[in-house]
Formats: C-alpha cells, structure tokens, sequence
C-alpha cells in the first residue's frame, strides 16, 4: 500500500473442527498476527466456550498474584521455573506466605489491643486512679478520655445531676455518674469534641498500675519482635522467589489469555469458526502455519473488507516518525483509507515547539534530561523520544536566534575565538541598541563647512557653536554633529558622513570604552516581533493549505473528484485572497511581504479566484460553509502563538538575567542571591517553555492542521498473542 496511509487488511476467516481449535489457538498466539473480532450470538452458531484448563489457570493465577502481594521485590530479571510441578509447588509457597502474613496480622491486632489497654491505664495515672480499682456497675458509668472544649465543662456536667463527680487535669477529663444520666453527659462531651478511653480493655486487671504498665510493655516489645522476625522470613521468600513468580505471573496470563479465546469464536458442537484481520503482506505465513499443525483440516476465507466491516488500524511509519504515533493514540487513529499525518507531525511538531522555545541552552538540558528520563523509564519511551526531538528543534532555533538561556551576548574571549572559524562578531557599546534597533531611534551625522542659511535647515541644539557675522549670518566653521529628523534637509552642508561612535562616544553611551559582543543570529526575538510575527503566520498559511491538500488527496479517494473540488479546492483558491489581506492589513509586513506580493497575481485574478474558491465551498458545503468561510482567517491568526509564547520565554529569561547581572554586580551575599535568582527563574522558565510549547503544537496540529482533512475514529489493530516489550 502507498506510503502514508495505515497498513493494508484483509477480511480471514477461520473454520474447522473442534479437535483442532486448541492447535490453531496455540499457532495464532506464537504468531501474534491476527486481530480476532468478536463473534456474536446468532442462530446458526453460538459462543465458544474456554479451554477446560481455564478454571485452574485462574486459581493459581490467583494465588501467584497474592504470593506476589506480599513478597515482591524490585526484580527486573525473571528465573526458570518447574512447569512440570507448578501447581504444587504455588500451594506450597502460598501456604507459607499466608502462615507468616497470618501471624503478623494477629500480632498486630494484639499490639493495637494492648496499646489501647496502656492509654487508658497511663490515663487513670493522671487523676491517681488504679485500673484494678475500675470495676462493672448496673447502676454508675465511668468515663475518661482527651476533650478540646473546657470551658464551662464542670459547671454544665454538674448541673446535669448532683449525683455526678468530675476531675478535669490539662486537656483530660473523667467523670463518675449515674447511667440514667449518660445520654445528657455523652451529648455535652461530644459537642466539646471529647475522645474516650475504652475501658472494656481493663477488664480483671488485678495488679497495679505501674507492674501492668512494665507487662504490656513486655508484651509489645515480644510481638513486635515477632512481626520483624516474620518480615525476615517474607524477604527472604521474596528474594529468592520473585523473579521466578513474575515469570510464572507471564505464563499463566499468557496461558488464561489463550484457555479463554474460544470466548470471541463461534461455534457448534463440532466446529468453531473465527472471524478477524491480518495485514494484507503476511496472509501468506499465517495460513501456512495453522495448515501445517493442522494437517491441512481448516478452511480459510479471505476477503477484501468492506465500508461496513470495522477494520484495526496499524500505522506504517519509519523509526523516526514511530514515537510520534503517541501523539496520534493521544487524538485519533486514521481509518484504514485515510492519510495517516503522523510523518508530517514527526516533521512540523519539532519545528513548532522549537520555534517557540528557540533557546540553545534550554534545549540542551531538555535534551540531557529526557534521554536520562528515557532509560529510567522505559514506559515514557514514545514520549520521551519526541521531546528528544523537540529539544533538538529547540537547539536548532535556539543558534539562529542567537539565545543561550536568555543571554544574547558572549564574552569578548568567545568572540575572538569564532574570529578563528571566520566568523567576525562586530561589538558595539554597552547600553547602545543593536544595528536593528537604530533604525527607530535618532540618527547622527558628522557635518564640516556649514554655509549661509544652514540653520534653517538643521537641528543646531546637538552641534557644535555656530558664530555669526555682523549680519547675522552663520561664521564657516571646521565641524559639528547634528541629528538628522524626518523632514530636514542638509543640501546645505557641503560635507555629510554618517557619525563614527569612537568619535563621539557621549551619544551612544557613557562609558564608551564597555563594548559587548552579540551573539550571531539571522534574526532577533526582542527587535525583530513584526518579521516573527510574518514568519509565524507564513507557517500557519503553508501549513493549512498542505492540510487542504491532503483533504482533497482523502476526499477524492473516498468520495471521487466532484466532492474533492467542491469541499477542498474552493479553500485553496481562497489563499491568494488570504496572503492579499494579511499583507494589506500590515499583518505580514517588511521583506516577507515583499516576497508575498512579488509571487501573487494580480487583485482581479486574486478576487476571481476567491469569488470561485467561495461559490465552491457554498456547493459543497452549504450554509454551514459559508458560515466557516471568515474561519480561514482566525485559523491563521491562531498560528501567531508561535511569536507569542516564544516571546514571553525569551522576556522572562531576559528579565531574569538582567536581575541577576544587577546583583552580581552589587558584590558580596549578592552574588549567592543572584545565583538562586539565575537557577529559579529559569527552572520556571524551562518548565513553562517545555508545557507551553508543548501544549500549543499539539492544538495547532489537532485543531487548525488536522481539521482540514482528518476524520480519524479507526479501531487499534490489537492482534492476538504475547504483547511486544517496549
């Protein structure tokens, strides 16, 4: 099948005899080829019913799980196991496991009795009762216990009833009373949040407070020993048999997996018939093998699936694009006749997210971290490779902005060094604006012989004294500076070059002799926001008209030519229209408006294919077409993000940097502070720039991209057998 769309199915069916099924069950599992759809009830045939050793596979899986519960290990490695003795040998090793979980749990019962039983005589020391003092009565209670609320606790319990004593000692309470009067006594307590001590636990104590107080000490002491002790032994039986039971965990699945497939056939008395898919490239090997155990006793039945059958959906991708069908799981799966855009988002998603993040220094630690994350945790894998990717765009964008964790500038030792590869990097002064930014400030020039009438003409305020003569005119001098504005002519002046900086240091900075070295880039974030802003929206033009693209590739294989012209072309013919009002409304500005208006025809062309572009849409789409028809342009708009969140990364990193320079230069416990300034603000600036990014490529993808052309809704191709590690 063409490349780009999901892996080809055929429709097989499998019938033959009873006797046979469990060997065509065994062969379908080794194979791990066939997606078996489940067989539902009908007249003609029933639902199979499970290998007679399924019951037994449950039970000792089972008892595998609880041995596991409570002696399993971090194990990678599994071990061997006896086969032959299984079933024997997990009875054998549960009935220990239980013997010793058994104990623990009785002692801890008797730790919990025998603690409760040592509050309450440590309790009754605090009003110098003795427990064996307390003793049953038809006719008084005794209550003791912790309580919040004291106040006005006596006085309210005694006006209860005069027949009540009460001692109050810190936050604990015990009172003497007569059972008649228990309801009111309880009622009060638990509005002051009180406690009790349960009493019962004291029963036929005979000896003091303070020899039962050494004996439940004891006591305590003597199981706790024995819970270690067991602990040990349950330890030992995990490390020496959790590699084995994890081992026996994966058979006895693997063995319940196939005991209970008869399940999904149909079947008679006699026969059973399984209904599934295998890719189209390994019928071949599928049915020679279940032929060859079979003896040639099975009927196959191949058939190209219909619209109606529901087909599993298995992505083709190269190695490179693979982790990227994470992020499709995540979406949808395309159906079996559908585009499957996973290679092109393995292309744009990097390119998005390191557009975005575009610094150098950042994408290295992400790069770092998530190789480091992808080892630790092999189930991240998929994961774990895209944002390797990711982090690699990031890097890429990270050079050509010319950013290092938010730094624009180099050391002058740096600079002399790229001097060596023939890389020249010009310094200018510190606190002077980039060649970029002079552009918007005021410019200087260097005048000699200024002549009659100069003044009129320009700004004197920044120039060099001007004399007149007894007529008022202007006295020839050597030279001045001047600034030039908009509107003001210099015909006058005889002599004009533009001002060299180490000349006149004072209008460009006051200390003229700090010169710092940008870093190289072909565009800068900070100064540059109207060419980011085309470039971004450029991307999102190009990206949706490939998504048209595709629609009218997935719409005129499933619907023939008319509908594609009609539901897709009307939408390209749109885009000469698009770039026309983008580039108008100053949107797309500068050298790529330029290059937009160099490469579109002309406004009647332009107007006649979107008159066209519009009608087909209305044809194809109807009312709701021309509804969506002003879409197309909020859907560009939405790729402005690619300019705006890498913006607010590069403004934090820059406000972090440049709160962290003020307080190394401030000297002393400053500097340590300004270190933990550097470290926190660009950990929340990582963190931010990995799930903004992130977050924002995958709804540029989901949304705007896969809307003009993706259906998705396919069912996961889950064949049936041992499930691959990752």
């Amino acid at each position: 099948k063409e490349k780009m769309y999901p892996t080809q199915m055929t429709k097989l069916t499998i019938i033959g005899p009873k006797t046979k099924m469990e060997s065509v069950v065994e062969s379908l599992y080794a194979q791990n080829i066939y997606h078996i759809v489940d067989h539902k009830k009908n007249e003609d045939l029933d639902i199979g019913s499970p290998f007679e050793s399924s019951e037994k596979i449950s039970e000792m899986l089972v008892q595998v799980r609880s041995i596991l519960s409570y002696i399993k290990q971090d194990v990678r490695n599994k071990a061997k196991f006896d086969q032959k003795n299984l079933e024997k040998n997990l009875n054998d090793l549960l009935s220990k496991v239980k013997s010793l979980v058994s104990e623990n749990e009785a002692s801890n019962e008797k730790i919990s009795l025998l603690k409760k039983k040592k509050d309450v005589i440590e309790a009754l020391e605090i009003f110098d009762i003795q427990a064996k003092n307390i003793q049953e009565s038809k006719k008084v209670e005794f209550i003791i216990g912790k309580i919040k609320n004291l106040i006005d606790l006596e006085k309210e319990i005694k006006n209860i009833s005069k027949n009540i004593s009460i001692s109050i000692k810190d936050n604990m309470v015990a009172i003497l009373y007569k059972k008649e009067d228990q309801d009111k006594i309880i009622s009060n307590l638990n509005l002051r949040q009180f406690i009790p001590h349960d009493i019962s636990t004291i029963k036929n104590i005979t000896d003091s407070n303070n020899k039962e107080l050494t004996n439940l000490a004891k006591e305590i002491t003597i199981a706790n020993k024995s819970i270690e002790k067991n602990n040990s032994e349950l330890e030992k039986l995990g490390t020496k048999y959790t590699a084995e039971m994890l081992s026996v965990e994966e058979y006895l699945t693997e063995e319940m997996t196939k005991a209970d497939a008869p399940l999904s056939f149909g079947a008679t008395k006699d026969a059973f018939l399984i209904k599934g898919f295998v890719p189209t490239k390994k019928l071949a090997n599928v049915k020679r093998k279940i032929e060859a155990i079979t003896e040639g006793k099975i009927y196959f039945k191949e058939s190209k699936p219909t619209k109606d059958d529901k087909i599993p959906v298995e992505m083709d991708n190269p190695k490179m694009s693979k982790p990227f069908e994470f992020l499709m799981h995540m979406f949808s799966l395309p159906k079996t006749n559908e585009l499957d855009p996973t290679r092109l988002m393995a292309l744009t998603f990097p390119i998005f997210f390191g557009f975005m993040l575009g610094d150098f220094g950042y994408g290295l630690l992400l790069l770092l971290f998530f190789m480091f994350l992808k080892k630790k945790m092999p189930s991240a894998k998929a994961l774990a490779n895209i944002l390797i990717i990711s982090a690699i765009g990031t890097m890429f964008f990270g050079v050509m902005f010319g950013e290092y964790f938010g730094f624009e500038e180099m050391p002058e030792s740096v600079a002399h060094q790229l001097e060596n590869f023939g890389i020249t990097i010009v310094p200018h002064a510190a606190g002077s604006h980039d060649a970029h930014a002079e552009e918007h400030e005021t410019e200087y020039y260097e005048v000699t012989e200024v002549t009659k009438n100069a003044s009129e003409y320009v700004h004197l305020e920044s120039a060099s004294e001007i004399e007149l003569d007894e007529n008022g005119e202007p006295i020839v001098i050597s030279s001045g500076v001047v600034p030039a504005s908009e509107g003001v002519e210099i015909t006058h002046i005889e002599e004009v070059h533009e001002l060299i900086p180490e000349h006149h240091p004072e209008l460009f900075t006051e200390e003229a002799e700090e010169m710092v070295y940008p870093t190289p880039k072909l565009i800068q974030r900070t100064h540059q926001v109207p060419d980011l802003l085309s470039i971004s929206i450029m991307v999102g033009v190009a990206h949706l008209l490939l998504g048209f693209i595709l629609g009218f590739i997935n719409i005129f294989r499933d619907h023939g030519l008319w509908h594609a012209i009609t539901e897709k072309v009307g939408w390209i013919l749109l885009i000469p229209a698009l770039l026309w009002l983008l580039v108008t409304i100053n949107i797309v500005t500068g050298l790529i408006a330029n290059i937009v208006n160099s490469i579109l025809p002309s406004q009647m062309v332009i107007m006649i294919m979107g008159i066209i572009g519009a009608l087909l849409i209305i044809i194809g789409e109807g009312f709701i077409g021309a509804i969506e028809l002003p879409a197309i342009l909020s859907n560009t708009l939405s790729y402005a993000r690619l300019m705006a969140v890498g913006l607010a990364s590069v403004q934090l990193a820059l406000i972090t940097n440049t709160f962290a320079t003020d307080m190394f230069h401030a000297g002393g416990l400053m500097i340590l502070a300004g270190i933990s300034v550097l470290l926190i603000g660009h950990t929340i600036n990582i963190l931010l720039g990995l799930i903004g990014p992130f977050l924002h490529s995958l709804r540029l993808h989901y949304v705007e991209f896969f809307g003009k052309f993706f259906k998705g809704g396919g069912i996961l191709y889950k064949p049936f057998g041992k499930e691959a590690d990752e």
